[in-house]
């Protein structure tokens, strides 16, 4: 694996982690509210360090160019034209995802 490879994957589990730990720290009751995990994540004026981080993982991976983050590479396979705005969203998507599989 090339190191670009580990560096998403890196990435993507520093973000399960950040979700975990806001779930853990905000509302440790299931069912919690992703939006505002979100919501804190790309928009919070001053996050805290842990959301700060998570917020640079993300923006490495909608970048378009080298190395290309793993959205970006996601809107490639699916031959779309780039466009930082779906990238964010096959972001938001994913996490979301193992938001509600991990039961927060």
């Amino acid at each position: 694996y090339s190191q670009s490879a580990s560096n998403r994957a890196g990435d993507l589990l520093f973000l399960i982690v950040a979700m975990i730990t806001y779930d853990t720290q905000k509302d440790s009751s299931p069912g919690s509210d992703f939006n505002e995990f979100w919501d804190d994540l790309i928009h919070e004026p001053n996050p805290l360090s842990y959301i700060k981080r998570a917020r640079r993982a993300v923006n490495r991976q909608v970048k378009e160019d080298s190395p290309k983050g793993f959205a970006a590479r996601i809107l490639q396979q699916q031959e779309v034209d780039y466009d930082k705005e779906m990238a964010h969203d096959e972001i938001e998507v994913r996490l979301k995802f193992i938001w509600k599989t991990l039961g927060l």
